[in-house]
């Protein structure tokens, strides 16, 4: 989710735990086969609540709060691979003396 400030620029962002995403994402999939039953367009996190059809995230005790107004997108964040072969890195730097190296 973005926060916009008053220009309607990005201002910062905050990310939802593993967790919080997985019952988002559930969450939206219900509204997305079901988008004309009000009871599935918001949904509560406990200090933030969702709603679907306007696509923004809200703190649930005050909807009006613009500092903690967000809006909602889908972001993937792709983590590197540990790589555990350093052969990448490594260099042969010693083979031209192993075949014989006149000089």
């Amino acid at each position: 989710m973005q926060q916009r400030n008053k220009k309607n620029k990005p201002k910062n962002r905050r990310y939802f735990n593993h967790i919080e995403s997985r019952a988002i994402k559930e969450q939206l999939k219900i509204f997305q086969e079901n988008p004309n039953k009000t009871e599935y367009r918001n949904f509560s996190l406990g200090f933030y609540s969702i709603d679907f059809q306007e696509n923004r995230v809200y703190q649930t005790e005050d909807p009006d709060n613009l500092e903690e107004l967000y809006e909602l997108e889908e972001v993937l964040s792709k983590k590197r691979d540990f790589r555990c072969d350093n052969s990448r890195n490594a260099a042969n730097i010693a083979e031209p003396l192993k075949v014989g190296n006149k000089g």
